[in-house]
């Protein structure tokens, strides 16, 4: 015979759907909080290091002089920003963002600051007659924002919020706003504080209106992907935070339709982005008011469709948008049963994924589809010939010895003791559907 935790530790009735929420939230919300995946603080921040500016800017100092510019040239670049010449401000801003875009960046990026040349930064975004000039500029100030909260805290307290947004709404050039979202993406990736004033400023809406921009066949599919995977990986940024760091959730659902839309685009990298923006606005649903967005069964078979993905970085959001919707009301849980979530969640691949963090959460979503009705709970001892629950079970038995390799996974690689989670996941599992459920559960 099992071991199993005590029916009591999780109530029954009218209760269990309050518990099944408070359940989901404590691993996607609190133990999220404490040990961040790894794979969602890789795209915090990005240095723009490969896009090309829209025009070749004459330079007569090669990059290895650029590589030590400063601080030996800190008294000449410092009289090029403050010459008040057009063409001499705009060389400076070149040879900053040549400099910044080499290796060793946060010490590079300490030598522009000490220049105390934010003011120039500011003063320069504000000429909307140069368009080339607000450019390099933002790109300068992408990369500075790109490092250490310190660093992005010069950016933020000398102002440099305000002519972004203003740039953002009203520059006509879309490589100036491109840059501009980025710039804005990494200062919102350095925290809450920085995401939500960047939010009430109404930067979102301005956002999404570029990215819709994009839909229209007239545009260059090129320019169109450059737009988007900026645009969209700062829109995954506005929405990053749970629990008590949660961004207001009023303010990223209008985001909810357009990424919708974006769930079937044909790029990777902007798919990506995508469901992480989707798994973290549907973090709240079970507590929100959920006129602002709309959960039906298409939603439900296309995050279900993309656990099939061999990427990660779609695999593990749309997994936990599924865990999310499953902490819902019982009609969203049946919505996923109806997209026949259970056998993939129960399915070999996914129970027995090499990555542990994927069999946690597999475990998880359909632990929260067990804490649902009795009719529901059925359905997991039922799909797939009943192979779900005998691959539960077998976990416990024999204890979790998936086929990670950690050295290769860096998902997972800055985890330790994984596999008890997936041990507890697989016990409530069995625990919620005996609480509901007369089980039969035999070793």
């Amino acid at each position: 015979m099992l071991t199993l935790p005590p029916a009591s530790t999780k109530p029954r009735g009218v209760t269990q759907q309050k518990q099944k929420g408070s359940n989901a939230q404590r691993d996607q919300g609190a133990d999220h909080d404490e040990e961040e995946d790894l794979i969602e603080q890789l795209n915090r921040k990005l240095s723009n290091v490969t896009l090309n500016p829209p025009t070749t800017i004459p330079d007569e100092m090669n990059i290895t002089d650029i590589s030590t510019m400063l601080p030996t040239f800190a008294q000449p670049l410092y009289n090029l920003l403050a010459s008040g010449v057009y063409e001499q401000q705009l060389l400076a801003m070149v040879r900053i963002r040549k400099y910044l875009s080499l290796q060793d960046v946060l010490p590079r990026i300490d030598n522009v600051l000490a220049l105390d040349c934010v003011r120039f930064f500011i003063a320069f975004l504000n000429m909307s007659d140069c368009p080339d000039l607000q450019y390099e500029t933002a790109w300068v100030v992408t990369n500075i924002a790109a490092g250490t909260t310190a660093q992005t805290e010069r950016l933020v307290e000398a102002g440099i919020l305000a002519p972004l947004i203003h740039n953002l709404r009203v520059s006509r050039c879309v490589h100036v706003q491109t840059q501009t979202i980025w710039a804005l993406g990494n200062i919102s990736g350095d925290g809450p504080p920085y995401r939500d004033l960047i939010l009430r400023s109404g930067a979102l809406d301005v956002i999404l209106q570029l990215i819709e921009m994009c839909e229209d066949p007239t545009v260059a599919k090129d320019q169109k992907y450059m737009i988007l995977r900026i645009a969209v990986w700062c829109v995954s940024n506005l929405c990053r935070g749970s629990g008590r760091c949660a961004p207001e959730w009023l303010q990223v659902t209008p985001a909810f339709p357009m990424l919708r839309r974006l769930m079937y685009i044909d790029d990777t990298e902007i798919l990506a982005d995508t469901c992480w923006a989707m798994c973290r606005i549907l973090n709240g649903t079970h507590k929100m008011n959920l006129d602002s967005v709309v959960i039906d069964r298409e939603l439900c078979a296309r995050f279900v469709s993309l656990l099939s993905e061999p990427h990660p970085t779609i695999q593990v959001p749309s997994l936990r948008s599924l865990i999310n919707i499953a902490s819902g009301p019982e009609h969203h849980t049946q919505l996923l049963i109806d997209a026949m979530a259970i056998p993939v969640l129960g399915s070999q691949e996914m129970l027995a994924h090499r990555n542990s963090t994927i069999r946690r959460d597999a475990l998880l979503g359909i632990s929260n589809i067990t804490a649902g009705t009795a009719d529901q709970v059925r359905e997991v001892t039922i799909q797939d010939n009943g192979n779900v629950m005998r691959r539960v079970l077998d976990i416990l038995r024999r204890g979790d010895i998936g086929g990670e390799d950690l050295s290769e996974e860096s998902i997972d690689s800055h985890e330790e003791g994984g596999d008890w989670r997936v041990l507890r996941e697989a016990a409530w599992v069995v625990s919620n559907a005996t609480s509901v459920l007369d089980l039969e559960i035999t070793g």
